[in-house]
């Protein structure tokens, strides 16, 4: 190891060192490694590039294959081509999720486990879709409601009446 004079204060210091140990100036020996722009910009279009390749040929499997992905985390909103049929989990899930939203459920930590839905004829006025739902809960007790789907403000009311 050799010694070196600061700069600034002109004392001895470690020529490994980054900076003096004395006064803290950066030792001018040691040069900091700088990243070419233009290495970075190629990288950048190269990586669009093939993502672009990927969208283009396997495009419509990737939006399929993240639809199902986001069903499966429950994220997103229904649409209406998920409204024609109650057996369908995202209404199952979306359900059950009114459920455990509601003042009572919340009033005694009660979460809806398991859902049976079948398709309702008792439609209200601008249902789109009505379900009978039998629920069971985390402790035991079964609830029977009916829900009826509505369009309302760009989305989607959901409501439940037991029955």
């Amino acid at each position: 190891m050799a010694l070196r004079p600061c700069e600034d204060c002109k004392k001895d210091y470690s020529d490994r060192a980054a900076q003096c140990i004395h006064c803290g100036a950066p030792n001018p020996l040691m040069v900091q490694p700088t990243q070419d722009d233009s290495n970075t910009l190629t990288e950048f279009v190269i990586g669009c590039l093939i993502v672009g390749v990927l969208l283009f040929f396997y495009g419509k499997d990737l939006i399929a294959y993240a639809g199902h992905l986001l069903n499966s985390l429950n994220v997103g909103v229904l649409s209406e081509s998920q409204l024609q049929d109650c057996e369908n989990d995202r209404i199952k899930t979306s359900m059950k999720q009114t459920f455990d939203e509601s003042a009572y459920a919340q009033t005694y930590h009660l979460k809806a486990i398991t859902i049976q839905t079948s398709e309702s004829s008792a439609k209200q006025k601008g249902s789109i879709l009505a379900c009978n739902a039998t629920l069971t809960t985390n402790s035991a007790e079964t609830f029977r409601f009916i829900y009826q789907f509505k369009k309302h403000e760009g989305g989607y009311l959901i409501e439940a009446q037991p029955r």
